[in-house]
């Protein structure tokens, strides 16, 4: 078991075994037990409460109050700690220790000692099974001592090679989180997205496996949460933007070795939200959109991947091949029968039109029309 799994692990059973006391004390019980005369009272500690700092944010067209921003704290420079925490934040968060360590204080003997059997009997930890791609298993594991993942890969039976190392990426960084690591289809290259600020707004890694070397695709604004795929061919990555509302609002595809970036789609609706994929058979790329009351894919194929996305696929798929396709990696999407066309389970008994009917029992695809549309 990992380091920081035996913390989190040692935090909750600390929590339930604070719970187990709490629960068994008669000051923890109804009032019906003062007659027991055991009756133990808690340390008469006040809470510490928080500042209420009005700090209006403009945001999607509103306007909201977090009083409670100025508890944020990124550093410009360096490691995040309580060394260098500002004087407000440092002062109340010793306040906020110092309240718990005195509420906790009667327990501490249970406590420890619920704590301790609790441990004793826990079993240990069993790391997640590789995922097999092409004869490579690729898979990711936090070291001991570490808070950080390490990401590998080896073929059956071979040496781990490392692909990235989270911690070493983290040194010197005031935050740091990765999200969305994926080989390419022909296991060249590594990507992953990688927050440094803790904005949410990511920057994309290439690893060449080949030379090792680690490249900056994308240097800033990248939604990092399912929105990065590489081509079919592994020529191009496929990344959504977001927009100055953390909105994400463009798919671009820039190529592998940074030597050009294209503006693939944008979509100027605010109620939608963008995903990427690829399909598990590589044959197409997937951006899929949904709203409050709407939901569609739009898919580039593999023969024409700087061509432009195509819903798929109104009255059947114009002017490319669309044979069936298999479920996207990671997702729920069921495959396409043959020769049909799908659109959600509510307009099922209407004309098709450019509507898609699907064969599947739950709701799924409409292609949707834009604001300027729906007003005409």
């Amino acid at each position: 078991m990992s380091s920081f799994d035996s913390m989190r692990r040692r935090g909750f059973l600390a929590g339930v075994a604070s719970c187990a006391v709490i629960a068994g004390l008669p000051a923890c019980a109804p009032r019906a037990l003062p007659e027991r005369g055991r009756l133990r009272r808690w340390p008469d500690v006040e809470p510490p409460l928080p500042a209420r700092i009005p700090h209006p944010i403009e945001q999607l067209g509103r306007t909201r109050d977090d009083v409670y921003s100025w508890m944020k704290f990124v550093p410009e420079t360096g490691v995040r700690s309580e060394d260098n925490l500002p004087e407000p934040i440092a002062r109340h968060l010793a306040a906020e220790n110092a309240y718990a360590e005195a509420m906790l204080a009667p327990l501490r003997e249970e406590r420890e000692r619920l704590l301790e059997r609790m441990l004793a009997r826990a079993s240990g930890g069993v790391e997640p099974p590789p995922t097999l791609l092409d004869g490579w298993e690729y898979s990711a594991s936090i070291p001991a001592g570490s808070v950080h993942p390490v990401h590998i890969r080896r073929q059956p039976g071979g040496a781990a090679e490392v692909l990235v190392d989270d911690a070493q990426r983290a040194a010197g960084q005031p935050y740091y989180r990765s999200t969305d690591h994926q080989p390419s289809p022909d296991h060249r290259y590594f990507a992953w997205a990688e927050d440094v600020i803790g904005n949410d707004r990511h920057r994309i890694m290439v690893r060449d496996n080949a030379t090792g070397e680690v490249r900056m695709l994308v240097p800033a604004d990248a939604y990092g949460y399912g929105a990065i795929a590489f081509s079919p061919s592994s020529r191009w990555l496929f990344w959504i933007w977001r927009d100055a509302h953390n909105r994400p609002t463009r798919l671009y595809r820039t190529a592998v070795d940074g030597s050009a970036t294209a503006l693939v789609y944008e979509e100027s609706d605010p109620a939608i939200f963008m995903g990427l994929k690829r399909t598990a058979a590589n044959g197409f790329i997937a951006l899929t959109m949904s709203g409050p009351d709407i939901s569609e894919v739009r898919l580039v194929p593999a023969a024409d991947e700087a061509g432009e996305p195509r819903v798929g696929a109104p009255g059947g798929c114009p002017g490319w091949p669309c044979p069936p396709f298999r479920p996207l990696l990671g997702s729920a999407v069921p495959p396409e029968p043959e020769g049909a066309t799908a659109r959600s389970a509510r307009d099922r008994g209407r004309p098709s039109g450019d509507s898609w009917l699907h064969a599947a029992p739950t709701p799924l695809w409409r292609p949707h029309r834009r604001r300027r549309d729906r007003a005409q």
